[in-house]
């Protein structure tokens, strides 16, 4: 049986956190760096498949990653770089490292145990100065998380159980006390929603044991007046109301005022294509077939896989292909976890077997492109994580199989 244990956990809204879309979308573009060069501290030995992945060593690989380190990047719209180790099963596997693009400062530590997060993570500014550190579980916050502001203060200390996030203290830049022993008032920026699509959000009202007790007033960045205002009683909601440019509205079936963020990166996505950066405000148009050729690159590798000649082949394989600007194959390439240039010759002709996308246009312009697909292989079975997770996010979005 084929091991793959995607780390992938894009739910609905649970009670505390928020459906509502983050505001991501195109409002930061005017930011986005002008040129898509790497010149980090860390050499690769390959080909920067998509501007997004390349990798340090066989079993070690350079990730490109968004601001939300959500996921993978094309260069000119990163953020961050990771060096990450991965095991046979293309899993993060190890002490992971998150870089600032921009100053090549550590920016996180990670560590991972076969595709899940489970020990003490640190989190940094760009100046070097802790943003935040806590530990995990199998994926999961736990214990005491500290969060401080780029100067160096703390600013606020929270204590993560099963039953949800307690505020223990909480301070301003300036080092102003606003809670203490988990009583008091919070004010803080926030990010709710789920790791898949947080929204970040301003919150700000009293505490008690940890918990919101009274009138507690929730801020949009585009809004001088609160966006909700919600009542709790010892932690216990009440009732809501929210404010937009079509009136007010009353709630009290779920709540958003939270001391905690969700942390994007518990969903971190680093196995499919991602070709925001290339398509970010334009309009653009795909003649032909798909880009997700799931069905037949799975055929084809299990046809391969069919003589028997390699039985034995157990690991990731990766597959990358080149369109140029009429949509036809122009350039290919296959990376194995385990070498083997046989099996490697026989996915090339493989990729020569696909159906051709067709022509890909920008703005009206054709433009050539480029896609990469990382499969597992093990006792002759074949899995396409990226597969897993995009019928996993059309399930959650449509709500079909």
């Amino acid at each position: 049986m084929l091991i793959c244990s995607l780390c992938f956990f894009a739910s609905p809204a649970t009670p505390g956190t928020s459906p509502m879309c983050g505001r991501r979308g195109f409002d930061y573009l005017d930011t986005l760096p002008k040129s898509g060069v790497y010149s980090g501290r860390f050499r690769s030995d390959s080909v920067f498949y998509g501007d997004q992945l390349s990798f340090i060593s066989r079993d070690t690989a350079l990730f490109f990653l968004d601001d939300q380190t959500l996921r993978l990047q094309e260069i000119p719209c990163a953020t961050y770089y990771r060096v990450a180790p991965l095991n046979k099963y293309y899993q993060q596997d190890g002490l992971v490292t998150d870089y600032y693009l921009e100053n090549d400062s550590v920016a996180s530590r990670l560590p991972y145990k076969e595709g899940i997060l489970d020990g003490l993570c640190v989190f940094y500014y760009k100046n070097g100065q802790v943003r935040e550190k806590g530990s995990y579980a199998k994926n999961a916050r736990t214990g005491i998380w500290e969060y401080y502001y780029e100067n160096g203060q703390k600013a606020k200390t929270v204590r993560i159980t099963d039953k949800g996030a307690y505020l223990i203290d909480c301070f301003t830049e300036k080092g102003k006390i606003l809670a203490q022993g988990g009583n008091g008032r919070f004010d803080g920026t926030v990010s709710i929603g789920t790791p898949a699509n947080p929204t970040e959000l301003r919150m700000s009202g009293p505490v008690k044991d940890g918990v919101p007790d009274g009138e507690w007033d929730i801020y949009d960045r585009f809004l001088s007046h609160p966006l909700m205002v919600e009542h709790f009683s010892s932690g216990r909601f009440l009732r809501g109301t929210s404010t937009s440019i079509t009136g007010t509205q009353k709630y009290n079936d779920r709540f958003y005022s939270a001391v905690e963020s969700v942390h994007p990166l518990e969903a971190l996505d680093h196995y499919g294509c991602n070709d925001f950066c290339l398509v970010a405000g334009k309009t653009q148009n795909l003649d032909g077939a798909t880009l997700k050729p799931y069905a037949e690159i799975g055929t084809g590798i299990k046809d391969i896989l069919k003589s028997g000649k390699y039985r034995d082949y157990s690991g990731w394989i990766l597959l990358d292909i080149h369109y140029d600007m009429a949509g036809q194959l122009s350039a290919k390439s296959v990376r194995l976890y385990q070498e083997n240039e046989a099996f490697q010759n026989e996915l090339l002709a493989m990729l020569d077997r696909l159906p051709r996308p067709g022509r890909f246009t920008l703005n009206g312009k054709s433009t050539p492109y480029e896609r990469f697909y990382v499969v597992l292989v093990e006792a002759n079975s074949v899995v396409i994580p990226e597969e897993i997770l995009y019928k996993r996010i059309q399930a959650l979005i449509f709500g079909h199989n």
